[in-house]
């Protein structure tokens, strides 16, 4: 399994939700990556796990932009389905698509993925 090479800070911990600074971060240019969860507390109830990537904007001025770019990953599933092969099977086509050209177009343009 690959370690994540980009260093991340933890900023802040609120129990089941932490953010952590990327290199670059300030105050008007935010530059942070949020992880939060949803632990099970019953063999019927569902895990929640997500991460979220937020990048401050700025203008052709310097100046922070209001709305900022954000990129969300979560995943639910039932206390059983949270390891073995469907979910292996699941974050291995998320890494494919997420590594794709196709992907990276479609998120600069708007346009479908495509395979093959």
């Amino acid at each position: 399994m690959a370690v994540i090479a980009t260093t991340l800070t933890e900023f802040a911990d609120q129990g089941n939700s932490r953010t952590y600074a990327v290199e670059g971060h300030t105050a008007l240019a935010p530059r942070l990556v949020i992880q939060k969860r949803k632990v099970v507390t019953a063999s019927a109830s569902v895990a929640e796990t997500g991460v979220k990537i937020v990048f401050g904007l700025v203008d052709t001025d310097g100046l922070p932009l209001a709305s900022k770019a954000t990129m969300d990953v979560v995943f639910r599933a039932p206390l059983v389905g949270t390891s073995g092969a469907v979910f292996n099977t699941e974050l291995a086509l998320l890494r494919e698509i997420v590594a794709s050209d196709s992907f990276a177009a479609a998120l600069t343009s708007q346009s479908w993925i495509k395979s093959n």
